[in-house]
């Protein structure tokens, strides 16, 4: 599913595409960001009791960095979703079953992660493996069954009848292991054998130096090789040639079990060569080769026959296995200028064929990776011609020699401690059984010198604050470039660069997972989040650190009257350990915390409809077997089962609503779905469930059209899917027993936490009529009092909630601000592309010819770029418009519309030599950069607050009446920050606001008489949730008598079509609210949309084009209304995204994200047909905005873009101007003004 929504399946790697189809691709960073940011790390640094840690300039301190992203994403290619099978439901695709690694798919090369730690350090070199390891003590065997095929190995899908397989003799001793012989003389066959002794070998056994799969008695077993890894260079490197494809030659570390032996019968007459295997797909070491074969090992030309198979009949046979020579094979690194990264390049002699070497390791090599240089490397970088050993390549690189060096790290007799050891030495090692260990404090040593000092094969075994075993060899390999004093840690990669397995692809992946879940902030950054999901909104440091500490340890001691029990295994991660730690511990447990303001939490939408279900002992009615719900639930109330709309799912951990809890810096995940309509919407529903039973009446949640709702009848539930069927213990005509049932209701449904007062109101409402459906009163009274939707207690004041005041049009033309974001990063320059260009960057490309080049399959072709628009003072003449945006088209040619070119987040004024250093936000993240683009705060001068909120803020201050306004989402974007000022905001969803609290024909009974009085205002003391979820709920009631009248008076003049709705249904509401200012006693309105989902990863120009339609059918719709009703010079339109997207091409046909993108405003003000700020001359990697894979630093901000829109809605004054934007003289980003950009009128 992750693979799916986070778009790496189908995933390959640079060199698989380069070598496939010439195209220069990454590996798409998706899921590498998310895993990371959303699972298990987070963003920033923490101690760990959650707090965050700080570099001495008091800022936080970041977990990753994009170049981290890179790197892992690599690690999540070749992923593809297993077949599709009987058993499961779905009939397009598997999303059951684990995936499986297509390797020869997969990125083979060193992956540097956080840290700078590879992927797969700490585990043992490969050409370390002891000798005949599949004898040794732990080899492992899985049982195949009767196919010889080894699925772990790189094996043909197929092999002849005849090919030669390892049989094991019945008398020798892995034979014995793997029979497992029981009294009977029958073998009993295990599905795993893992060897618990070294056995000796026996006939065969003796002559191999691995094995893939044996047969014992007809029955086939594989080998599981343990976990090691490959130093990316060596020295003595042997060519190796391709058994088939000739085109494949590499080098290979001779110490390796990397080729066949293929033998000169006589001399160098390759008609009588021969291959010498003891079985089908054998690997040896160089060394068995030569010792196989004496008359000299083959070369480039010969073609051995191979027995028993036809080599003519290549599908029977064919295993990509490669032969030894005894060819030397050189290696060099490619280096690129402008990073640093290095590729590896492998040079065989021309007797084997030079000029076919395998694309992976070839010159023209697009891989690299990060290394940690010591030494001047840019000494060398700059002068790359003046090093003998160096020269000039393409991709802007140095190809230069290299030779390894080894030794030891620590010497003398001194052991050094276990920290020293695991910062130091990076290689593991293997132990093998006749190596005594010296035991000192907390570490063994292994293979000591005769006098006790240590040795570059020393070992080391220690045990980390995880409670992880390493095995540390005390040896440093470096890679030096010839001639130099320049040299980088030799990188180590698991997958074989000529014969990659699949076990070592599933080995590199569990490495890859351990470098997340093994991280110092994984513990106390789930600690946090399970805390909010399973116990309260803001948990205390100390509360994390007795999670994280569970977690860690594994383990989890309570003691209660006197008893310790304890839970968990004691393995880091155990999550029994972790969530006894968060449901047992005090701040979960001790009710005297339910009377701290801050403490506890909303509850969620979906857990307060399931919990009254169960509590009021909901019972399905005769014929239904399963509860079917409204298929639109989530847009109902903001949550449902197995409908998250993103990876982010319902909640954002961080939100802060405005009140109480964004005073109090506190967080209410909950309350990010915690809107006007939603709130009414959760209520109705669960008014309708008391009443009616389950069904879709009278706003019931329900699935639709299940019953005749002109049938239902207050507390006749029998004819619905089903119904409430509590009854209290004891039920009599006295006060006290009806205190007994309100005592009774208000544990079952808030947990005992219902005031005094509210259950007076409550039972006075229950004792007026006892035999009219008092019970159903007393349960749409609870549900409707704030004690049920929170988890701590309500503190009320004897007054009531002032109602929302409505406001007063002033005499003066209207005016609305509309201020879209295209969610998930929109990949805009493909919306606005460049076409006609003459100016040529330092590498003699025009800005089309660059396009070209770096967008390659993602760029526009010359039958797309056919919207052409002018251009001045730009690098092209002319600009190409996406052939989706007809809309944008028109209007930027008729004049009123103008883009912002290559505008995004700045913090401060931006290099690619200092972004790092200048840059607070966290650029690149979705819900961070969707932050920053609500807020247009980066350094928080103005905390809580949004560019439209101040905005209006400003408005209100000079007497406008001005009203900020969200469609469907609750932001930040339109929260005001000035007390007694700021008005709350407007939210309507695309249906617009639905009646609070219906009553059916006849009914007596009127929730809303109550409402006033249980959601009283509240006291200082009280719960802050239960402050916002009143405040919310009182100020929605007051809209939905006001607004829905409002809305339904409106009359359009355009026809909107229902799909897509996300478009053409907001686009309708839009225009019905600006058709209501004057309803709604409002002169300025600033109304924020989100729109979309242009997170395209996958399959980008389909997708952008998809959503392009969409956007510009909605666009066209609203100009042609606002035209129609007379207001089209009244309205501005400023349509954004969070950032813009890579230039290059992820292997998914994806891009990834960016920072700079285009942005473009509109309307009959504008001063339109004009391109402002500067669209880059120059993106290719070295320019001055390329700071790699094209993602170009904005040379535009947000303030310098929407400083013209502020001043067109009557904002002038610089202090004004300087609360709206706090960081409009920060960005380094020169502003545009109303002129600029406006018409007076």
């Amino acid at each position: 599913m992750m693979a799916h929504m986070l778009a790496y399946e189908g995933g390959r790697s640079t060199a698989a595409v380069w070598s496939r189809e010439g195209t220069l691709a990454f590996a798409d960073e998706n899921y590498a960001r998310e895993v990371m940011q959303l699972f298990t790390t987070g963003l920033f640094q923490l101690s760990t009791n959650g707090t965050m840690i700080h570099d001495d300039n008091g800022e936080p301190v970041r977990v990753y960095s994009n170049d981290d992203i890179e790197e892992y994403a690599r690690a999540w290619t070749g992923f593809h979703a297993q077949k599709l099978r009987g058993n499961i439901e779905p009939q397009t695709n598997n999303r059951i079953d684990p995936m499986r690694i297509n390797n020869l798919l997969r990125d083979r090369l060193p992956k540097m992660g956080v840290s700078r730690k590879y992927i797969g350090d700490g585990y043992p070199l490969c050409s370390d493996l002891p000798t005949r390891h599949f004898l040794v003590r732990g080899a492992t065997y899985r049982l195949l069954g009767s196919s010889s095929k080894a699925e772990l190995h790189n094996d043909p899908p197929m092999l002849h009848p005849s090919a030669v397989q390892f049989i094991l003799e019945p008398e020798s001793h892995l034979y014995e292991k793997l029979c497992n012989a029981g009294a009977g003389s029958m073998c009993n066959y295990l599905s795993v054998v893992v060897l618990n002794e070294t056995v000796a070998c026996l006939g065969r056994e003796c002559s191999v130096d691995a094995i893939r799969s044996v047969s014992v008695g007809g029955v086939f077993y594989e080998y599981v090789r343990p976990p090691c890894v490959h130093h990316a260079f060596y020295n003595d490197g042997k060519a190796i040639v391709p058994r088939w494809q000739r085109n494949r030659i590499q080098c290979s570390d001779p110490r390796l079990e990397a080729a066949l032996a293929c033998c000169l019968n006589e001399g160098t007459n390759s008609s009588s060569s021969h291959y010498s295997e003891e079985f089908n797909a054998e690997r040896t070491r160089f060394s068995t080769a030569q010792t196989r074969c004496q008359l000299g090992l083959c070369r480039r030309g010969e073609q051995a026959p191979r027995q028993p198979c036809d080599h003519t009949d290549k599908t029977k046979c064919w295993d990509r296995s490669h032969f030894w020579t005894d060819q030397p094979c050189s290696l060099q690194a490619k280096i690129i200028r402008d990073s640093g990264k290095v590729g590896i390049v492998h040079v065989p002699p021309a007797e084997v064929g030079s000029n076919n070497t395998a694309f992976i390791v070839r010159e023209d090599t697009k891989t690299f990776f990060r290394v940690d240089w010591e030494g001047d490397i840019q000494a060398i970088l700059s002068n790359c011609t003046n090093i003998p050993s160096c020269r000039e390549a393409e991709d802007n690189s140095c190809l230069c020699d290299v030779s390894v060096v080894q030794g030891n790290v620590f010497s003398g007799a001194s052991i050094p401690n276990h920290q020293e050891i695991l910062a130091n030495l990076d290689v593991g090692s293997f132990i093998p059984d006749d190596w005594s260990g010296t035991s000192h404090d907390d570490v063994t040593a292994y293979n000591l010198g005769s006098d006790g000092s240590l040795m570059a094969d020393s070992a080391f075994e220690v045990v980390d604050d995880s409670g992880r075993k390493h095995v540390r060899k005390n040896m440093k390999s470096s890679v030096v470039i010839v001639g130099t004093d320049v040299s980088f840690r030799n990188p180590v990669h698991f997958s074989s660069l000529a014969d990659p397995d699949p076990r070592d692809a599933h080995y590199e992946t569990d490495a890859t997972l351990d470098h997340y879940f093994y991280h110092p902030n994984t513990a106390p950054f789930l600690s946090t989040r399970f805390a909010q999901r399973f116990s309260i909104s803001n948990p205390s440091p100390r509360y994390v650190e007795k999670i994280a500490t569970a977690f860690r340890s594994g383990h989890f001691n309570f003691t209660e009257g006197g008893r310790t029990t304890t839970f968990g295994s004691g393995g880091y991660g155990d999550l029994r350990a972790t969530f006894a730690a968060i449901l047992l511990d005090r701040e979960a447990r001790n009710v005297l915390l339910d009377n701290d303001p801050t403490h506890g939490a909303l509850k969620e939408p979906l857990i307060k409809l399931i919990g009254l279900m169960r509590s009021l002992e909901f019972q399905l009615n005769d014929p239904y077997t399963w509860v079917q719900f409204d298929r639109r639930l989530r847009e109902k109330i903001g949550q449902m089962a197995h409908d998250i709309t993103s990876v982010f799912s319902f909640f954002l951990p961080d939100y802060q609503p405005p009140g109480p809890v964004a005073l109090g810096s506190l967080r209410s995940p909950e309350a990010r779905v915690l809107t006007g309509p939603s709130v009414i919407s959760a209520l109705n529903g669960l008014f309708s469930l008391i009443k009616y039973g389950l069904s879709d009446c009278v706003g019931g949640h329900g699935l639709e059209g299940v019953i005749d709702c002109d049938k239902v009848a207050i507390g006749m539930t029998n004819i619905s899917t089903g119904g409430l069927n509590y009854l209290p213990e004891s039920q009599s005509e006295s006060s006290d027993s009806s205190e007994e049932v309100i005592d009774e209701l208000a544990m079952l449904m808030t947990s005992g936490r219902l005031s005094h007062e509210t259950r007076e109101l409550i039972r006075r409402a229950y004792d007026e009529n006892q035999e009219d459906n008092a019970l159903l009163k007393a349960q749409l009274l609870t549900v409707a009092a704030p004690e049920f939707h929170v988890t701590n207690t309500i503190k009320r004041k004897d007054t009531t909630r002032e109602r929302p005041s409505t406001g007063t049009a002033q005499p003066k033309p209207y005016k609305a601000l509309v201020y879209i974001v295209l969610d998930g990063g929109m990949d805009a320059y493909n919306l606005l592309a460049p076409h006609s260009c003459t100016p040529v960057n330092s590498q003699g490309f025009n800005l089309l010819e660059q396009y070209n080049l770096e967008r390659r399959d993602l760029a526009l072709s010359d039958g797309e770029r056919t919207r052409i628009i002018d251009a001045e003072n730009q690098p092209c003449d002319q600009f190409a418009i996406h052939p989706e945006m007809p809309f944008v088209e028109r209007l930027y040619n008729e004049g009123e519309l103008s883009f912002f070119a290559n505008v995004g987040q700045l913090d401060a004024e931006a290099t690619t030599g200092n972004y790092h250093e200048v840059t607070r936000s966290e650029l690149f993240a979705h819900d961070k950069m969707k932050l920053e683009l609500n807020r247009i705060d980066p350094w928080d001068q103005q905390l809580n607050t949004g560019i439209l909120g101040r905005i209006c803020d400003s408005l209100l201050a000079k007497n406008d009446t001005c009203q900020a306004i969200t469609i469907q989402d609750a932001t930040v974007a339109t929260v005001g920050g000035i007390p007694g000022t700021s008005r709350t905001p407007l939210i309507v969803s695309v249906d617009g606001l639905d009646a609070f609290a219906p009553v059916h024909e006849g009914e007596t009974f009127d929730v809303k008489d109550y409402v006033a009085q249980l959601n009283k205002a509240t006291s200082l003391h009280s719960s802050v949730f239960g402050e916002t979820w009143s405040r919310t709920l009182e100020q929605a009631i007051a809209e939905a008598e006001q607004l829905p009248t409002a809305l339904s008076n409106v009359t359009l003049t355009q026809s909107y079509p229902n799909d897509p709705i996300e478009y053409t249904g907001k686009s309708q509401m839009l225009s019905k609210l600006i058709l209501t200012q004057k309803a709604r006693g409002s002169d300025r309105d600033v109304i924020f949309l989100n729109l979309g989902s242009w997170d395209h990863h996958r399959s980008m120009k389909v997708g952008l084009a998809k959503e392009l339609r969409g956007l510009d059918q909605a666009l066209s719709l609203f100009e042609a209304e606002m035209k129609a009703q007379g207001l089209w010079s009244d309205v501005t339109v400023a349509v954004t995204s969070e950032f813009g997207r890579t230039l290059t091409s992820n292997s998914n046909a994806g891009s990834d994200h960016g920072w700079g993108g285009h942005a473009f405003v509109f309307g009959g003000s504008v001063r339109g047909g004009k391109i402002h700020g500067e669209y880059p001359s120059d993106i290719q990697l070295g320019g001055h905005v390329n700071i790699g894979r094209g993602r170009l630093i904005p040379t535009s901000s947000w303030e310098s873009m929407l400083t013209s829109a502020v001043q067109w809605m009557g904002v002038q004054d610089e202090a004004d101007l300087d609360y709206c934007m706090p960081n409009r003289h920060g960005s380094g980003a020169t502003p545009f003004l109303f002129d600029d950009v406006y018409i007076a009128h």
